[in-house]
């Protein structure tokens, strides 16, 4: 089979699908600018991850809602806040008090990913300055 039939009847390159990936790109996006105001000195690791997973969860429950249609979404990528030289994918536990407050002139890097129906697309980052 050629690549061209192979990639056109790929489940990712369907209408269905490239809504999903739009929507969960969209909420985000809006993950993001409801999470970046929240970023100041002070706040915990902790906090800003809880705060971002939860809403995701929150803004994810608005979508594909119709009865009798069962379509898993949520957390792809967990809220991650990397401080100033940490790399990446710093996710503490509820419970992990190891990690400082951020103070002024951190800078943060925030990740995080949806999916709706097992569609997602990569997660996306935004870097902000206490």
């Amino acid at each position: 089979m050629p690549l061209r039939s192979v990639v056109a009847s790929a489940p990712s390159s369907t209408p269905a699908s490239v809504t999903k990936y739009q929507t969960a790109s969209t909420i985000v996006g809006k993950v993001l600018e409801q999470l970046i105001p929240q970023i100041e000195a002070g706040k915990t690791l902790v906090e800003l991850c809880s705060a971002g997973d939860k809403l995701i969860d929150e803004l994810v429950a608005t979508v594909y809602n119709k009865k009798g249609l069962k379509i898993t979404k949520g957390i792809a990528f967990p809220t991650a806040i990397s401080v100033n030289n940490a790399v990446s994918h710093v996710s503490p536990l509820a419970n992990d008090e190891s990690f400082a407050a951020l103070a002024d002139g951190d800078v943060v890097k925030v990740q995080l990913g949806v999916h709706i129906d097992g569609v997602s697309p990569s997660p996306l980052s935004r870097l902000a300055r206490v």
